[in-house]
């Protein structure tokens, strides 16, 4: 029986019947296949069985059959991987994180069984973590790129096309993810929330991997307890914005007029931007020794007040017309 809908219905019949002891057995049946790294396209045995253990304990509960078959999950398990699903403001960096590290182990072992069952196992975990609404929409997308890519691998290429499907879907929910927490990292900075700054960034975006921002107007806003380190600006406003410090800051095509760094230390590769009106003071330092080593600055066909210019100079900033 691969057809799920059918295998829905069965499991209802068995629900409206009571039949607890059949239900348990159908688990445990489940549970084998899970193991086994069987699958079926467009359902997942993991939520089944998540659907099974509901409806076994609401029955020997005594709540009724069209209660146990109304569950949201069997709702979820009913639907498709639809856009209402997969691309819901319901997720989490951590979400798209799992999503995005189980594609990768996949895409890079695809002649190894055991690296991608290995992935099945994190994918099991992500169930285990994710809500059993919305986000197991994804889950059972992973699982079935998961499975797609297995058969493969043990040789059976008749696989391929499902597998291509499944992986451009999930590429594309990583790129929604992409988008989504960014979206949420400019919203947090500038309302000054530095905790949910942090909440939506990781870990799906660790220090050291750039962070790009175009076209964002910043203006006035204050990156307080915000680590600016590896951040891109391009064509942004970052007028009157204060606060901003980190190694290495890149800001290309931005107005900066009135920037306050008073007090910072900063590694800046500037081009094409304007810096006038900069605010600094004598423990503003833009190269030289830092507390976290040295540092070179360089302004390349950048405006900046004169008196900016002679005093950063002898701190060994670089500037380039």
């Amino acid at each position: 029986m691969k057809d799920p809908k059918k295998i829905l219905m069965f499991i209802d019949s068995l629900i409206q019947n009571e039949d607890t002891l059949s239900l348990v057995a159908l688990r445990d049946i489940f549970d084998d296949l899970i193991r086994s790294n069987y699958h079926i396209d467009k359902i997942s045995f993991i939520d089944l069985n998540k659907y099974l253990d509901k409806a076994i304990n609401m029955l020997r509960s005594g709540e009724s059959s069209q209660d146990i078959i109304n569950l949201p999950i069997r709702r979820v398990l009913e639907s498709d991987y639809s856009e209402d699903n997969l691309y819901v403001r319901d997720y989490t960096s951590t979400d798209y994180t799992m999503a995005r590290e189980i594609k990768q182990m996949v895409d890079e072992n695809p002649d190894n069984p055991d690296i991608i069952r290995h992935a099945n196992n994190m994918a099991f975990v992500a169930y285990r973590i994710l809500s059993e609404n919305y986000r197991s929409a994804v889950t059972r997308l992973m699982m079935d790129f998961i499975g797609n890519s297995l058969e493969i691998a043990n040789g059976d290429k008749d696989y391929a096309e499902a597998k291509q499907e499944s992986g451009e879907k999930l590429e594309e929910f990583i790129k929604h993810g992409e988008k989504f927490i960014r979206d949420e990292m400019i919203k947090a900075i500038k309302r000054g929330k530095p905790d949910d700054y942090h909440t939506a960034r990781f870990p799906f975006l660790l220090y050291g991997r750039p962070v790009v921002f175009n076209g964002v107007d910043f203006s006035r806003s204050d990156f307080y307890r915000i680590l600016a380190d590896f951040f891109e600006f391009d064509n942004c406003n970052l007028s009157e914005v204060e606060n901003l410090q980190g190694q290495p800051i890149t800001i290309k095509n931005c107005s900066a007029v009135g920037l306050d760094i008073r007090g910072l230390e900063l590694d800046i590769n500037a081009s094409d931007s304007d810096f006038t009106g900069m605010i600094y003071d004598k423990n503003t330092v833009l190269a030289g020794k830092s507390r976290d080593g040295e540092i070179k600055s360089t302004f390349k066909n950048c405006v900046l007040d004169p008196d900016a210019i002679d005093h950063f100079k002898k701190q060994g900033v670089v500037f380039i017309k």
